[in-house]
């Protein structure tokens, strides 16, 4: 098993920047793979939308800080098995 830090990026929401981590889980092969979603599959089918895209999804900094203070979940696997 190998600890890696994410790549963070930030994004405006409301025009306030916010940290965003992509959402990723463990492989075999030592890496991670990166999650995504289709527009179509979760019922966004808008004009402007790209409904058989690809997505990568993100969770904002502040989410998983917020869950850590709320219920004691411990950063990192507890994280990612909700």
């Amino acid at each position: 098993m190998h600890l890696r830090k994410p790549k963070t990026a930030s994004i405006k929401i409301n025009r306030i920047a916010r940290e965003v981590i992509p959402i990723a889980w463990p492989n075999d092969a030592g890496g991670c793979d990166h999650l995504a979603v289709k527009p179509a599959d979760i019922g966004l089918k808008e004009a402007g939308v790209v409904a058989d895209l690809a997505y990568p999804l993100y969770i904002q900094q502040h989410a998983l800080k917020r869950l850590k203070e709320r219920i004691g979940i411990v950063p990192g696997m507890a994280q990612h098995a909700l």
